[in-house]
């Protein structure tokens, strides 16, 4: 895959913004999607971290 390609891909899901300038296309990372999924893997991730001490608490304290 050529690296225009992984740009395209990256561009398309959101993880940058292009600028057409001329026949140049500049690339640059969309920081508010960027720290938007930050922000759900911190959170999806305390959620599950929880859930399975409070599993592994029930399960233990019988």
């Amino acid at each position: 895959m050529a690296p225009i390609d992984v740009f395209k891909m990256m561009q398309k899901v959101g993880l940058l913004e292009s600028i057409l300038h001329g026949q140049w296309t500049y690339y640059r990372r969309n920081e508010e999607f960027i720290q938007q999924i930050g922000d759900y893997f911190r959170t999806e991730t305390l959620l599950i971290l929880i859930s399975v001490f409070l599993l592994y608490y029930i399960y233990f304290s019988r």
